[in-house]
């Protein structure tokens, strides 16, 4: 998982790197700010090798299933900040810290 962050446009990249197709169904993104969160609906599968990009912030492209613009507001706005992945179950799976 990476983040983007320049200015208004940004984006969380989560990439399969397994051998498998992951169903993301119920999986959530987060800040550590725990101020918006972003939930892949049912039936969200991520192909063994594909990425998927969140985009927040202005100039988001919408072009599901690699590519979504969740929110217009920016939620990666400070260094420091710490993006998290939680399963559908609610345990962290993944956490970026930039």
């Amino acid at each position: 998982m990476t983040v983007y962050n320049e200015g208004r446009r940004q984006y969380v990249e989560i990439a399969n790197l397994g051998n498998a197709a992951q169903d993301l169904g119920g999986w959530s993104v987060s800040g550590s700010k725990e101020d918006e969160r972003y939930q892949f609906p049912g039936g969200y599968t991520l192909a063994a090798g594909a990425r998927v990009r969140l985009y927040s912030g202005d100039g988001g492209v919408d072009a599901p299933p690699g590519e979504i613009w969740w929110v217009k507001k920016c939620v990666w706005n400070s260094d420091g900040e710490t993006v998290f992945l939680w399963d559908s179950s609610g345990g962290e799976v993944d956490s970026y810290r930039y």
